[in-house]
Protein backbone atom coordinates (compact mmCIF):
# COMPACT_ATOMS: atom_id res chain seq x y z
CA UNK A 1 0.00 0.00 0.00
CA UNK A 2 2.83 2.42 0.88
CA UNK A 3 4.68 1.68 -2.39
CA UNK A 4 1.46 2.19 -4.37
CA UNK A 5 0.86 5.52 -2.61
CA UNK A 6 4.38 6.72 -3.39
CA UNK A 7 3.94 5.83 -7.07
CA UNK A 8 0.66 7.74 -7.16
CA UNK A 9 2.24 10.79 -5.53
CA UNK A 10 5.10 10.68 -8.01
CA UNK A 11 2.69 10.49 -10.95
CA UNK A 12 0.62 13.39 -9.65
CA UNK A 13 3.77 15.49 -9.14
CA UNK A 14 4.83 14.85 -12.73
CA UNK A 15 1.44 15.90 -14.00
CA UNK A 16 1.41 19.02 -11.82
CA UNK A 17 4.83 20.03 -13.17
CA UNK A 18 3.60 19.53 -16.73
CA UNK A 19 0.59 21.71 -15.98
CA UNK A 20 2.89 24.43 -14.60
CA UNK A 21 4.95 24.36 -17.77
CA UNK A 22 1.87 24.58 -19.96
CA UNK A 23 0.32 27.48 -18.05
CA UNK A 24 3.55 29.50 -18.05
CA UNK A 25 3.74 29.09 -21.83
CA UNK A 26 0.37 30.76 -22.42
CA UNK A 27 0.70 33.94 -24.46
CA UNK A 28 -2.69 35.35 -23.52
CA UNK A 29 -4.57 36.32 -20.35
CA UNK A 30 -5.97 33.35 -18.46
CA UNK A 31 -6.93 32.35 -14.93
CA UNK A 32 -5.96 28.94 -13.61
CA UNK A 33 -8.97 27.47 -11.83
CA UNK A 34 -8.33 23.80 -11.00
CA UNK A 35 -5.80 21.06 -11.77
CA UNK A 36 -6.79 17.40 -12.15
CA UNK A 37 -4.12 14.78 -11.62
CA UNK A 38 -5.90 11.82 -10.02
CA UNK A 39 -9.01 11.00 -12.04
CA UNK A 40 -8.01 12.77 -15.23
CA UNK A 41 -4.99 14.63 -16.56
CA UNK A 42 -6.25 18.13 -17.20
CA UNK A 43 -6.81 21.70 -16.11
CA UNK A 44 -9.67 24.13 -15.81
CA UNK A 45 -8.79 27.54 -17.23
CA UNK A 46 -10.85 30.71 -17.53
CA UNK A 47 -10.02 32.66 -20.67
CA UNK A 48 -11.56 34.17 -23.80
CA UNK A 49 -13.17 31.72 -26.22
CA UNK A 50 -10.96 33.00 -29.05
CA UNK A 51 -7.94 31.43 -27.31
CA UNK A 52 -9.29 27.89 -27.59
CA UNK A 53 -7.69 27.16 -30.96
CA UNK A 54 -4.30 28.47 -29.81
CA UNK A 55 -4.32 26.20 -26.76
CA UNK A 56 -5.11 23.16 -28.87
CA UNK A 57 -1.89 23.72 -30.85
CA UNK A 58 0.34 23.85 -27.77
CA UNK A 59 2.69 20.98 -26.88
CA UNK A 60 1.24 18.34 -24.61
CA UNK A 61 -2.38 19.32 -25.27
CA UNK A 62 -4.62 16.50 -26.47
CA UNK A 63 -7.88 18.44 -26.66
CA UNK A 64 -9.55 21.61 -25.34
CA UNK A 65 -13.26 21.68 -24.49
CA UNK A 66 -15.65 24.39 -23.38
CA UNK A 67 -16.93 23.58 -19.89
CA UNK A 68 -20.48 22.21 -19.75
CA UNK A 69 -22.80 24.49 -17.79
CA UNK A 70 -25.70 23.40 -15.60
CA UNK A 71 -28.57 25.24 -13.96
CA UNK A 72 -29.06 24.95 -10.21
CA UNK A 73 -31.66 22.35 -9.17
CA UNK A 74 -35.10 23.62 -8.22
CA UNK A 75 -36.48 22.84 -4.79
CA UNK A 76 -39.77 20.98 -5.21
CA UNK A 77 -40.88 21.41 -1.56
CA UNK A 78 -40.83 17.66 -0.99
CA UNK A 79 -42.46 15.87 1.91
CA UNK A 80 -39.98 13.89 4.00
CA UNK A 81 -42.53 11.73 5.78
CA UNK A 82 -42.03 8.07 4.90
CA UNK A 83 -39.01 8.85 2.68
CA UNK A 84 -37.05 5.96 4.18
CA UNK A 85 -39.90 3.59 3.42
CA UNK A 86 -40.17 4.75 -0.20
CA UNK A 87 -36.44 4.39 -0.84
CA UNK A 88 -36.19 1.08 0.97
CA UNK A 89 -33.77 2.49 3.56
CA UNK A 90 -36.13 1.45 6.35
CA UNK A 91 -35.52 -2.25 5.63
CA UNK A 92 -31.78 -1.70 6.14
CA UNK A 93 -32.31 0.41 9.25
CA UNK A 94 -34.51 -2.29 10.75
CA UNK A 95 -31.52 -4.68 10.82
CA UNK A 96 -29.17 -2.08 12.28
CA UNK A 97 -27.51 -0.75 9.12
CA UNK A 98 -27.48 2.98 9.84
CA UNK A 99 -24.33 4.10 8.04
CA UNK A 100 -21.66 3.40 10.65
CA UNK A 101 -18.17 4.00 9.25
CA UNK A 102 -19.51 5.28 5.91
CA UNK A 103 -18.88 8.68 4.31
CA UNK A 104 -21.23 10.24 1.76
CA UNK A 105 -20.24 13.24 -0.35
CA UNK A 106 -22.93 15.62 -1.61
CA UNK A 107 -22.20 17.99 -4.51
CA UNK A 108 -25.02 20.52 -4.48
CA UNK A 109 -26.24 24.08 -3.77
CA UNK A 110 -25.01 24.34 -0.18
CA UNK A 111 -25.52 23.11 3.35
CA UNK A 112 -27.01 24.91 6.34
CA UNK A 113 -24.45 23.79 8.90
CA UNK A 114 -26.43 25.15 11.86
CA UNK A 115 -29.49 23.02 11.05
CA UNK A 116 -30.33 20.48 13.73
CA UNK A 117 -30.14 17.63 11.22
CA UNK A 118 -26.38 18.08 10.80
CA UNK A 119 -25.24 18.30 14.40
CA UNK A 120 -23.14 15.84 16.40
CA UNK A 121 -25.40 13.80 18.68
CA UNK A 122 -22.67 11.38 19.72
CA UNK A 123 -23.90 8.59 17.44
CA UNK A 124 -20.75 8.56 15.28
CA UNK A 125 -18.49 6.61 17.63
CA UNK A 126 -15.86 5.38 15.15
CA UNK A 127 -15.58 8.01 12.40
CA UNK A 128 -13.86 7.02 9.17
CA UNK A 129 -12.78 10.65 8.64
CA UNK A 130 -11.07 12.20 11.65
CA UNK A 131 -9.75 15.75 11.67
CA UNK A 132 -6.21 14.37 11.61
CA UNK A 133 -6.96 12.17 8.59
CA UNK A 134 -8.66 14.94 6.59
CA UNK A 135 -5.76 17.35 7.19
CA UNK A 136 -3.30 14.72 5.98
CA UNK A 137 -4.93 14.36 2.54
CA UNK A 138 -3.65 16.74 -0.15
CA UNK A 139 -6.91 17.75 -1.79
CA UNK A 140 -7.22 20.32 -4.60
CA UNK A 141 -8.74 22.81 -2.11
CA UNK A 142 -8.19 23.63 1.59
CA UNK A 143 -11.40 22.08 2.87
CA UNK A 144 -12.73 22.89 6.32
CA UNK A 145 -13.27 20.35 9.10
CA UNK A 146 -16.57 21.41 10.70
CA UNK A 147 -17.38 18.51 13.02
CA UNK A 148 -17.35 14.74 13.22
CA UNK A 149 -20.66 14.89 11.30
CA UNK A 150 -19.28 17.14 8.55
CA UNK A 151 -15.52 16.45 8.42
CA UNK A 152 -14.95 18.25 5.12
CA UNK A 153 -16.73 21.15 3.43
CA UNK A 154 -15.80 23.66 0.73
CA UNK A 155 -17.38 26.05 -1.77
CA UNK A 156 -15.81 25.12 -5.10
CA UNK A 157 -17.68 27.82 -6.99
CA UNK A 158 -16.68 30.79 -4.86
CA UNK A 159 -13.36 29.35 -3.71
CA UNK A 160 -13.91 29.61 0.06
CA UNK A 161 -15.17 27.51 2.97
CA UNK A 162 -18.60 29.16 3.27
CA UNK A 163 -21.07 26.51 2.09
CA UNK A 164 -24.24 28.35 3.18
CA UNK A 165 -27.27 27.07 1.28
CA UNK A 166 -29.27 29.93 -0.27
CA UNK A 167 -31.30 27.51 -2.38
CA UNK A 168 -32.32 24.74 0.00
CA UNK A 169 -31.80 21.80 -2.35
CA UNK A 170 -28.41 20.79 -0.99
CA UNK A 171 -29.61 20.77 2.61
CA UNK A 172 -32.67 18.71 1.66
CA UNK A 173 -30.59 16.11 -0.18
CA UNK A 174 -28.05 15.94 2.65
CA UNK A 175 -30.80 15.47 5.21
CA UNK A 176 -32.37 12.70 3.16
CA UNK A 177 -29.04 10.89 3.02
CA UNK A 178 -27.41 11.50 6.39
CA UNK A 179 -29.59 13.77 8.53
CA UNK A 180 -30.52 13.16 12.15
CA UNK A 181 -32.43 15.32 14.63
CA UNK A 182 -32.93 14.41 18.29
CA UNK A 183 -35.01 16.25 20.88
CA UNK A 184 -34.03 17.14 24.45
CA UNK A 185 -35.19 13.74 25.72
CA UNK A 186 -33.11 11.86 23.16
CA UNK A 187 -36.10 10.86 21.02
CA UNK A 188 -35.56 10.88 17.26
CA UNK A 189 -37.43 13.69 15.49
CA UNK A 190 -36.05 13.03 12.03
CA UNK A 191 -33.76 10.45 10.49
CA UNK A 192 -32.27 10.19 7.01
CA UNK A 193 -31.28 6.97 5.26
CA UNK A 194 -27.88 6.68 6.97
CA UNK A 195 -28.02 8.84 10.12
CA UNK A 196 -24.72 7.62 11.59
CA UNK A 197 -22.74 8.24 8.40
CA UNK A 198 -20.44 11.23 7.95
CA UNK A 199 -21.17 13.92 5.41
CA UNK A 200 -18.65 15.55 3.08
CA UNK A 201 -20.26 18.61 1.56
CA UNK A 202 -18.99 20.20 -1.64
CA UNK A 203 -20.82 23.31 -2.77
CA UNK A 204 -20.59 23.52 -6.55
CA UNK A 205 -23.30 26.08 -7.35
CA UNK A 206 -23.21 29.87 -7.12
CA UNK A 207 -24.66 31.63 -4.06
CA UNK A 208 -27.26 33.39 -6.19
CA UNK A 209 -29.59 31.70 -8.67
CA UNK A 210 -26.66 30.72 -10.85
CA UNK A 211 -25.44 27.36 -12.03
CA UNK A 212 -22.18 25.47 -12.19
CA UNK A 213 -19.95 23.89 -14.80
CA UNK A 214 -17.99 20.71 -15.39
CA UNK A 215 -14.70 22.39 -14.48
CA UNK A 216 -16.02 23.00 -10.96
CA UNK A 217 -17.70 19.69 -10.22
CA UNK A 218 -14.73 17.78 -11.70
CA UNK A 219 -12.51 19.30 -8.99
CA UNK A 220 -14.99 18.15 -6.36
CA UNK A 221 -14.99 14.62 -7.81
CA UNK A 222 -11.19 14.67 -7.74
CA UNK A 223 -11.26 15.44 -4.02
CA UNK A 224 -13.88 12.75 -3.39
CA UNK A 225 -11.45 10.27 -4.90
CA UNK A 226 -8.46 11.60 -2.95
CA UNK A 227 -10.36 11.61 0.34
CA UNK A 228 -11.78 8.15 -0.24
CA UNK A 229 -15.51 8.72 0.26
CA UNK A 230 -17.89 5.77 -0.09
CA UNK A 231 -20.66 7.41 -2.08
CA UNK A 232 -21.24 10.59 -4.08
CA UNK A 233 -24.52 12.33 -4.90
CA UNK A 234 -24.69 14.96 -7.65
CA UNK A 235 -27.93 16.75 -8.44
CA UNK A 236 -26.88 18.03 -11.84
CA UNK A 237 -27.95 17.26 -15.37
CA UNK A 238 -28.80 18.68 -18.76
CA UNK A 239 -31.71 16.95 -20.56
CA UNK A 240 -30.41 17.80 -24.03
CA UNK A 241 -26.81 16.80 -23.37
CA UNK A 242 -23.90 18.75 -24.81
CA UNK A 243 -22.14 19.17 -28.15
CA UNK A 244 -18.99 17.45 -26.90
CA UNK A 245 -20.69 14.58 -25.06
CA UNK A 246 -19.78 11.95 -27.64
CA UNK A 247 -16.14 13.13 -27.74
CA UNK A 248 -15.86 13.24 -23.96
CA UNK A 249 -17.22 9.75 -23.50
CA UNK A 250 -13.70 8.37 -23.03
CA UNK A 251 -12.24 11.22 -20.95
CA UNK A 252 -15.20 11.90 -18.66
CA UNK A 253 -16.31 8.28 -18.80
CA UNK A 254 -12.96 7.21 -17.35
CA UNK A 255 -13.57 9.51 -14.38
CA UNK A 256 -16.65 7.55 -13.33
CA UNK A 257 -14.95 4.28 -14.22
CA UNK A 258 -12.02 5.04 -11.89
CA UNK A 259 -14.39 6.02 -9.09
CA UNK A 260 -16.31 2.80 -9.61
CA UNK A 261 -13.10 0.75 -9.56
CA UNK A 262 -12.17 2.47 -6.30
CA UNK A 263 -15.44 1.25 -4.80
CA UNK A 264 -17.17 4.65 -4.86
CA UNK A 265 -20.87 4.70 -5.72
CA UNK A 266 -21.61 7.76 -7.87
CA UNK A 267 -25.30 8.75 -7.92
CA UNK A 268 -26.33 11.36 -10.50
CA UNK A 269 -29.81 12.74 -11.05
CA UNK A 270 -31.71 11.58 -14.11
CA UNK A 271 -33.59 14.90 -14.18
CA UNK A 272 -37.21 15.93 -13.73
CA UNK A 273 -37.93 16.99 -17.31
CA UNK A 274 -40.08 13.98 -18.15
CA UNK A 275 -39.15 14.07 -21.82
CA UNK A 276 -35.92 14.47 -23.76
CA UNK A 277 -37.57 17.16 -25.89
CA UNK A 278 -38.08 19.49 -22.92
CA UNK A 279 -36.83 23.01 -23.71
CA UNK A 280 -36.34 22.36 -27.42
CA UNK A 281 -35.81 25.02 -30.07
CA UNK A 282 -39.44 24.91 -31.21
CA UNK A 283 -40.82 25.79 -27.79
CA UNK A 284 -43.24 22.87 -27.84
CA UNK A 285 -41.41 20.47 -25.49
CA UNK A 286 -42.29 17.80 -28.06
CA UNK A 287 -40.20 15.92 -30.62
CA UNK A 288 -40.77 16.05 -34.36
CA UNK A 289 -42.12 12.88 -35.95
CA UNK A 290 -38.73 12.36 -37.59
CA UNK A 291 -37.02 12.30 -34.17
CA UNK A 292 -39.09 10.29 -31.72
CA UNK A 293 -38.51 10.77 -28.02
CA UNK A 294 -35.92 8.18 -27.03
CA UNK A 295 -34.58 9.25 -23.63
CA UNK A 296 -35.31 11.27 -20.52
CA UNK A 297 -31.96 10.94 -18.75
CA UNK A 298 -29.77 14.01 -18.47
CA UNK A 299 -26.00 14.29 -18.90
CA UNK A 300 -23.70 13.38 -17.08
CA UNK A 301 -26.06 10.72 -15.72
CA UNK A 302 -25.78 8.94 -19.07
CA UNK A 303 -22.12 8.01 -18.55
CA UNK A 304 -21.34 4.37 -17.83
CA UNK A 305 -20.43 3.52 -14.22
CA UNK A 306 -22.75 6.23 -12.89
CA UNK A 307 -25.83 5.20 -10.93
CA UNK A 308 -28.56 7.39 -12.36
CA UNK A 309 -31.39 8.19 -9.95
CA UNK A 310 -34.84 9.33 -11.05
CA UNK A 311 -37.45 11.04 -8.90
CA UNK A 312 -40.30 9.05 -7.37
CA UNK A 313 -43.69 10.06 -6.10
CA UNK A 314 -44.42 9.70 -2.40
CA UNK A 315 -46.15 6.39 -1.77
CA UNK A 316 -47.88 7.82 1.31
CA UNK A 317 -49.99 10.96 1.37
CA UNK A 318 -50.39 12.85 4.64
CA UNK A 319 -53.93 14.17 4.99
CA UNK A 320 -56.03 15.59 7.83
CA UNK A 321 -58.93 13.57 9.20
CA UNK A 322 -61.57 13.64 11.90
CA UNK A 323 -62.91 10.77 13.93
CA UNK A 324 -66.63 10.07 14.43
CA UNK A 325 -67.58 7.21 16.73
CA UNK A 326 -64.15 5.67 16.17
CA UNK A 327 -64.28 5.91 12.36
CA UNK A 328 -61.58 8.03 10.69
CA UNK A 329 -62.90 10.29 7.95
CA UNK A 330 -60.30 11.86 5.64
CA UNK A 331 -60.91 15.23 4.07
CA UNK A 332 -59.30 18.02 2.10
CA UNK A 333 -58.87 21.21 4.07
CA UNK A 334 -60.65 24.01 2.13
CA UNK A 335 -58.45 26.55 3.92
CA UNK A 336 -55.70 25.79 1.42
CA UNK A 337 -57.86 27.15 -1.37
CA UNK A 338 -60.26 29.62 0.27
CA UNK A 339 -58.57 32.07 2.62
CA UNK A 340 -61.89 33.13 4.09
CA UNK A 341 -62.38 29.72 5.72
CA UNK A 342 -60.90 28.98 9.16
CA UNK A 343 -58.01 26.54 9.38
CA UNK A 344 -59.53 23.25 10.50
CA UNK A 345 -56.13 21.99 11.65
CA UNK A 346 -56.25 24.53 14.49
CA UNK A 347 -58.97 22.42 16.08
CA UNK A 348 -56.86 19.28 16.04
CA UNK A 349 -57.13 16.91 19.03
CA UNK A 350 -60.32 18.66 20.21
CA UNK A 351 -63.76 17.13 20.69
CA UNK A 352 -66.35 19.13 18.75
CA UNK A 353 -70.11 18.97 18.64
CA UNK A 354 -71.60 18.57 15.20
CA UNK A 355 -75.01 19.22 13.71
CA UNK A 356 -76.48 17.72 10.54
CA UNK A 357 -77.98 20.42 8.36
CA UNK A 358 -81.35 19.66 6.81
CA UNK A 359 -80.65 21.13 3.41
CA UNK A 360 -77.86 21.81 0.95
CA UNK A 361 -76.25 24.79 2.66
CA UNK A 362 -78.51 27.71 1.79
CA UNK A 363 -78.15 30.56 4.29
CA UNK A 364 -81.58 29.85 5.77
CA UNK A 365 -80.58 26.25 6.51
CA UNK A 366 -78.27 27.41 9.33
CA UNK A 367 -80.99 29.11 11.45
CA UNK A 368 -84.11 27.96 13.31
CA UNK A 369 -87.52 29.58 12.98
CA UNK A 370 -86.61 32.23 15.57
CA UNK A 371 -83.46 33.16 13.68
CA UNK A 372 -81.05 31.53 16.11
CA UNK A 373 -77.91 29.94 14.73
CA UNK A 374 -77.91 26.16 14.60
CA UNK A 375 -74.17 25.85 13.95
CA UNK A 376 -72.36 28.47 16.03
CA UNK A 377 -69.39 26.77 17.71
CA UNK A 378 -70.25 23.48 16.06
CA UNK A 379 -69.23 21.50 13.00
CA UNK A 380 -71.85 21.70 10.26
CA UNK A 381 -72.38 18.52 8.24
CA UNK A 382 -73.90 19.46 4.88
CA UNK A 383 -75.00 17.36 1.92
CA UNK A 384 -73.25 17.88 -1.39
CA UNK A 385 -75.17 19.22 -4.36
CA UNK A 386 -76.29 22.36 -6.22
CA UNK A 387 -74.16 24.90 -4.31
CA UNK A 388 -70.38 25.16 -4.68
CA UNK A 389 -68.11 24.41 -1.70
CA UNK A 390 -67.30 28.10 -1.41
CA UNK A 391 -71.01 29.00 -1.24
CA UNK A 392 -71.65 26.35 1.39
Amino acid sequence: EEIRAKKADSQQNRLSNAHDTFFKALSFEAKRMYDYTALINGMSIQTAYKNLAAMEKMDGVKKVYVANEFKAPVVQKPTQENANIITGAYSMQSIGLLGDGMVAAVLDTGLNLTHEAFQDYGVITEPAFTEEYVSSVETTVPGKYVSVKVPFSYDYYEGDDDVTDYNGHGSHVSGTISGLAVDEDGAIKFMGAAPTSQLVFMKIFADAAGGTNSGIYMAALEDCFLLGVDAINMSIGAPGGFVYDWELDEEFGNVYKKLDQAGVIVCISAGNEGTSSYGNMWGTNMNTTANPDVATVGSPGTYANATTVASVENAVVMTPYFSVNGEEVFYMDPYQYMVAMPDLIEWGYSELEYVIIDGLGEEADFYDEEGNSLVEGKVAVIKRGELSFAEK
